[in-house]
C-alpha cells in the first residue's frame, strides 16, 4: 500500500535568464541556503532549510515529454514530490488504471522517481528509496519464477 510521509520537495521552474535570480530570491528573501545538488543534467540549484532540499530550481524541459513538460507549462511551479513507501503496490495500481508515468534513478541512483501528471496537469514526483524499490523487484522476480 502506498503510503506517503511528507513533502519531499517543490520544484520551481525558471527561465535560463531568471535562473540566478531565482535561486538568489529563495536564498536572501526567503534565507533558504543553496545545497548540494545531484548532478542532474542541465542547470538548477537545491535550496536547503533544516537540512532538507526542500526547493529543486530548474529550467525548462523538453516540450516533448507531456509527462514531465507539459504542453501549457513554460515557467513557475514545476511539479510536487513526495517521500513514499509502497512502491510495487503503486507501480501496480498506476499499471491497473493505465495511467501514464515515467520512472527514473537519481544520478546517484539513491532513489527511485515516478512522474505522472494529476488531471489539472500538475506533475506529481513519488520519491522512493532504492532499496525498498530493489527488494520489490528482487520479490517480484522470485515470485515471477516459482
Amino acid at each position: 500500500m502506498l503510503k506517503i510521509s511528507r513533502i519531499h520537495h517543490l520544484n520551481i521552474r525558471s527561465t535560463p535568464e531568471k535562473l540566478d535570480e531565482t535561486r538568489d530570491f529563495y536564498r536572501d528573501i526567503l534565507g533558504m541556503e543553496e545545497g548540494y545538488r545531484q548532478p542532474f543534467k542541465g542547470p538548477g540549484y537545491w535550496m536547503w532549510c533544516e537540512g532538507h532540499p526542500w526547493v529543486h530550481i530548474s529550467t525548462m524541459g523538453h516540450k516533448d515529454n507531456p509527462v514531465l513538460q507539459p504542453e501549457s507549462m513554460d515557467a513557475g511551479f514545476g511539479h510536487i514530490a513526495f517521500d513514499s513507501t509502497g512502491y510495487q503496490d503503486f507501480k501496480d495500481l498506476l499499471d491497473e488504471k493505465g495511467l501514464d508515468y515515467e520512472e527514473h534513478p537519481t544520478p546517484d541512483k539513491d532513489m527511485i522517481q515516478i512522474f505522472l501528471p494529476d488531471p489539472n496537469g500538475v506533475v506529481v514526483e513519488m520519491v522512493f528509496d532504492i532499496a525498498e524499490v530493489e527488494a520489490a523487484k528482487a520479490a517480484k522476480t522470485m515470485a515471477a519464477a516459482e
